[in-house]
């Protein structure tokens, strides 16, 4: 965030560091994260929301109406009730930022994420969730969002200034395809683009216009400063400690809205960990072009790395934002001599690709990687098991209101922007009319007026969309407690589903 703040003399109850920067005066001074941070919390409607939030923790005494959405719970130090969930985020470059402020309603809620999956700004901001926390029933939002204040997100851009330039020229703020260029303006790219042929000749030969080296030391830096290194060591962040935070699964008879009641008397069986699904609980999605697969990160890690436990996650997270064209593809292996080949390199018909990703010709020497939004932005369907009624749901955030609008096809540039918006939506929109009950565990933040690749948002418009995600994520909530005994019917609906056989074929 490129801001210049000041420090004044406030008080905040929530946020005491907000005393550090609530107001601009004469005599400015940059500010620290910390208090970036501050001034960011303190934009207005913030706290009225996170309040709100609040109110849907259960086993809280003055919460007479709290949500209920899981059977698997455990006990806060502070007396109430965690919610397990499994999370997904949806891609959307910039727009990712509506991602954490819809996290910090869902921790403010009570509610904690045993599997966290998601594309692109999802696959950045489930990274950095997984890395920040102590433990995996610690809150999140406060570190993410010290992350985000202080974060010059217009420096990802780092490759020839022409390509900024040239963004700006073409695409407005709001995202669209600036359509009404005049003729001098049309002249003017072209003049530019003869001055800067060379850019353009090594962008084209690189396969995008910026590499990400910058976003990559961006986000190795914040992994290490969490003590993250390695995969083994996000694992270890995200390994449940059931020995010291008992999860239970709730009691079918329980009564949940009885605020009166002892924790202890919701519980049923303790659940161990081959109950809750822990076997992968991160998943990341991008997308390997040479054999034309969706690559879930880490759980197919060993198609590409000798000893996944030492790879940096950056890898994962670097290889699912690769939007094509902007940013250079991530790759792996050797290529004209240079580099590791692949595990199994050159190896026909590999029992281990075949499982995998199904994929049958000979193991390639090395592998090249793009956004993993290109195949699937919203992978809501990495956690699905239909074999069983669900112990907790996996609650999924899109970035932006799904086909409300029709779509003009006036240009080529128009056409090539909606076959390739319709191809990567395709899997994921596919999968959830099939499985309709889906439906009611995804919300979409109203991202109207931002674009995804506008790197250059301003502190307020970053707080907008901040917001944004927060209002979506009230409303998302206020629908389960307005549905009073929503979560009940829905683990009878699947539970219908798997017993009568009404699923279809995932």
């Amino acid at each position: 965030m490129n801001v210049v703040l000041s420090k004044t003399q406030t008080s905040a109850k929530r946020f005491p560091a907000a005393a550090m920067g609530a107001a601009a005066s004469k005599n400015t001074e940059p500010l620290t994260a910390e208090a970036r941070f501050a001034n960011f919390v303190k934009e207005e409607g913030i706290e009225a929301l996170a309040a709100h939030a609040r109110s849907f923790r259960e086993g809280v005494a003055e919460n007479d109406n709290p949500i209920i959405i899981s059977d698997a719970i455990s006990r806060a130090p502070d007396g109430s009730t965690i919610q397990w969930v499994q999370l997904v985020l949806a891609g959307g470059g910039v727009l990712g930022i509506a991602h954490v402020g819809f996290v910090y309603v869902l921790e403010e809620a009570g509610i904690r994420f045993l599997g966290m999956g998601g594309t692109s700004a999802g696959a950045i901001n489930v990274g950095l969730i997984a890395a920040v926390r102590s433990d995996p029933a610690a809150v999140s939002w406060e570190e993410t969002l010290k992350i985000l204040a202080s974060t010059e997100f217009k420096n990802f851009e780092d490759g020839n200034p022409y390509f900024v330039e040239l963004r700006k020229s073409l695409v407005s703020k709001d995202g669209s395809v600036k359509k009404d260029i005049s003729f001098f303006g049309k002249v003017g790219l072209a003049s530019k683009a003869l001055l800067n042929a060379n850019a353009i000749k090594g962008a084209w030969d690189a396969m995008g216009a910026h590499p990400a080296e910058t976003f990559r030391t961006w986000l190795t830096g914040h992994f290490v400063r969490y003590g993250v290194k390695t995969q083994e060591d996000l694992a270890a962040k995200m390994k449940l400690q059931l020995d010291t935070n008992a999860i239970y699964r709730r009691k079918d008879d329980a009564a949940p809205y009885d605020v009166a009641a002892r924790f202890e008397d919701k519980c049923a069986d303790r659940l161990a960990e081959s109950q809750l699904g822990q076997q992968q609980p991160l998943k990341l999605v991008t997308a390997e072009l040479r054999t034309q697969s969706k690559i879930v990160w880490p759980e197919d890690a060993e198609l590409f790395y000798a000893d996944p436990k030492t790879v940096n996650p950056t890898d994962y997270v670097r290889s699912s934002m690769s939007v094509p064209g902007f940013f250079q593809p991530f790759r792996l292996g050797q290529a004209k001599g240079v580099g590791v080949a692949l595990p199994n390199a050159g190896k026909t018909e590999d029992d281990n690709w075949k499982a995998r990703v199904n994929f049958h010709g000979p193991v390639p020497h090395n592998a090249v990687f793009v956004d993993g939004g290109t195949l699937s932005n919203f992978p809501i369907a990495l956690f699905h098991n239909l074999t069983r009624k669900p112990l907790l749901p996996t609650l999924g955030v899109q970035l932006g209101v799904d086909r409300t609008e029709l779509q003009e096809i006036k240009s080529v540039p128009d056409l090539i922007g909606s076959m390739y918006n319709s191809s990567r939506l395709l899997l994921d929109r596919d999968f959830i009319e099939r499985n309709p009950d889906y439906s009611q565990l995804v919300a979409s933040v109203d991202t109207t007026g931002f674009g995804f690749l506008d790197f250059e948002l301003s502190p307020e418009r970053q707080q907008e969309l901040f917001k944004r995600g927060m209002k979506a994520a009230v409303d998302f909530l206020e629908g389960w407690r307005a549905g009073g005994n929503k979560w009940e019917n829905y683990k009878q609906l699947r539970q219908d589903m798997v017993t009568m056989g009404k699923r279809k074929p995932a």
